[in-house]
């Protein structure tokens, strides 16, 4: 049976870090509409089984939708989505592109929110896009007309605790849910080297990372677990090869098919997660984990929220030129020295630090 409130999209391109960061937003927009409106997401088609994963548990989003944005042959399915947006009586994106703007008029749906681009004339409202901000309190800003209250006031810190309920099954007999580990999702897909976004070291950054962590006694009552998805598989297969020891404190999980929810687990449940910018640092300061990022190219100050407590940053200090990704380029440089000069001495400190202060600050 059709619902008899209006029906408001969302509509988000990008990875399920995304999403992530969005989620506050959509949050937002269920307790301030939900009883008159139906909140739905479309995002493409990588987010997708993500997002519902994500939203399964929270009544925020009624229903998520999917587009393949990035397929070559979208523009021949473009009245698909066409019909996808028009049966809504509210349209927001967050994109950018002067296409945007056309698409939603030409979609015929009676409110339209968007940012403001050289065809935003064509929406009902446009909202000034300002990017030197943390990512959801820019997406935040696309709700203002329909809110009446002073967003500043609102929690913007994205939270899935929700992820957290279910019992969780070890993937592997050798973790146990008392076991000191911790857990590594080092974030070398082969996707992010074919598109030139670094954003991770390579893996003779981890070989050595595990090497010295080997050489350290005081840390040898901890487990060092690593994951990844199918992407990234190429790289933790030749992270595992290049090996210079061999040590009963590693455990490999990156062959496991894991879902989000056994992936948050394993997150909270780890003494500290090491990760690059990437879907799973979002998740894991979703779930309030201890994270340790390591960051290269983009800007943390946009993608971590001031309000999150249990995280610590490595960079590289005193580089002029970073951060540069998404703002001053859309690919990486020829010489990332933001990701080479990154040295895992850096990661080891905290982690002693960790041990014996049980904190990472």
């Amino acid at each position: 049976m059709k619902s008899s409130k209006k029906q408001l999209l969302f509509i988000h391109a990008g990875g399920l870090g995304d999403i992530i960061l969005l989620s506050p937003v959509l949050k937002i927009l269920h307790q301030e509409l939900g009883l008159t409106h139906d909140i739905n997401l479309l995002t493409e088609k990588r987010a997708f089984a993500g997002s519902q994963e994500l939203f399964e548990k929270a009544d925020c989003v009624q229903e998520v939708k999917c587009f393949d944005f990035k397929n070559k042959f979208a523009i021949f399915q473009i009245f698909n989505l066409l019909k996808i947006i028009k049966n809504h009586d509210i349209v927001i994106s967050s994109g950018s592109s002067p296409l945007i703007s056309i698409l939603l008029f030409l979609s015929g749906v009676k409110r339209r929110i968007g940012f403001k681009s050289k065809t935003s004339f064509l929406l009902t409202e446009s909202i000034k896009l300002n990017k030197n901000q943390f990512t959801t309190c820019m997406l935040a800003d696309l709700i203002k007309p329909l809110i009446n209250k002073n967003l500043s006031s609102l929690d913007l810190k994205p939270k899935f605790t929700e992820l957290l309920n279910k019992e969780f099954k070890s993937l592997d007999s050798t973790i146990s849910l008392d076991q000191k580990y911790f857990l590594i999702h080092p974030g070398v897909s082969a996707l992010s080297l074919q598109k030139n976004i670094i954003k991770s070291p390579e893996p003779d950054f981890w070989t050595d990372f595990i090497f010295e962590f080997s050489q350290i006694p005081a840390l040898q009552k901890y487990k060092l677990v690593f994951i990844g998805g199918p992407d990234d598989q190429k790289a933790l297969d030749e992270i595992w090869a290049n090996l210079k020891i061999k040590t009963e404190n590693l455990i490999n999980l990156s062959h496991q098919k894991t879902d989000l929810k056994q992936l948050a687990h394993l997150i909270k449940n780890s003494e500290v997660f090491i990760c690059a910018d990437s879907a799973p640092m979002h998740l894991s300061l979703s779930i309030n984990a201890n994270t340790l990022a390591l960051f290269g190219p983009t800007d943390s100050a946009k993608l971590i929220s001031e309000e999150q407590v249990k995280y610590k940053i490595i960079k590289v200090d005193n580089l002029l030129c970073q951060p540069c990704l998404w703002d001053k380029r859309s690919q990486s440089c020829s010489l990332p020295l933001c990701i080479k000069l990154l040295s895992p001495e850096s990661i080891i400190q905290i982690l002693q630090n960790y041990d014996q202060t049980r904190n990472l600050h």
